[in-house]
């Protein structure tokens, strides 16, 4: 996932409200910060767009790293921006 791709002129910069717009979705939070790559939330860092599909993994939510995190609109985790 990481790693190769990622050099200069390759990485493909979104902020957060064009990944919104993207995927029908609203941001919580700040719609300005830019993430260029997609990982599992184990492995996100900053910079970085990861998902939630599966309450199962809702617990990762509190180490993840990720600068964004898709979300179904009916999750209220502790995390939330709402």
């Amino acid at each position: 996932m990481r790693g190769e791709g990622r050099e200069e002129g390759m990485v493909m910069t979104r902020t957060v409200a064009q990944v919104a717009g993207l995927v029908g979705g609203r941001v919580e939070g700040d719609a300005a910060a830019e993430v260029v790559a997609l990982s599992a939330l184990t492995e996100a860092r900053e910079g970085d767009l990861s998902f939630l599909s599966n309450p199962r993994y809702e617990r990762l939510m509190g180490k993840a790293k990720a600068t964004a995190v898709i979300v179904g609109e009916e999750w209220r985790g502790a995390w939330s921006c709402r």
